[in-house]
């Protein structure tokens, strides 16, 4: 597996274009040693931007080209149109629309030579909300 990765701010917009290479595999099903699938690269992207200070929405897309591993041929024979140990998995592509707010507060504690401002993030995001849209092959 190779992964290369762009990411740009643009104004208030910030992206992320990913590609990943999945080198060629084989799979044991049925006791054949080989049956081999081919490699693949896939692409993710995403696009966000803060709507307010703390809140921010993103558009993306994991396996942006719907890209599936080649079909196993004993799929008649073992019920699976898929390898089921593909390294990316069968599901195709998965493309959502995400609100995110962090919960964030502001300390100031002041002295007489410093003023300090801390500002700790709760952990992880504090609201998400996804929609999903799955393509079928």
């Amino acid at each position: 597996m190779a992964l290369a990765a762009l990411s740009r701010q643009v104004g208030p917009l910030s992206t992320l274009v990913r590609g990943t290479y999945y080198d060629g595999f084989y799979d044991s099903e049925l006791g054949d040693p080989d049956l081999g699938y081919g490699s693949r690269v896939l692409f993710d992207a995403e696009v966000s931007m803060p709507l307010a200070d703390n809140a921010v929405i993103s558009l993306g897309a994991n396996n942006l080209f719907n890209s599936y591993p080649d079909e196993n041929p004993n799929s008649g024979d073992v019920g699976a149109l898929y390898p089921e140990s593909t390294p990316f998995g069968f599901n195709g592509g998965y493309y959502y629309l995400r609100l995110s707010y962090d919960w964030l507060w502001q300390t100031r504690v002041e002295g007489p030579r410093s003023r300090m401002s801390c500002r700790p993030r709760a952990f992880g995001t504090g609201l998400a909300a996804h929609h999903l849209l799955r393509s079928s092959p």
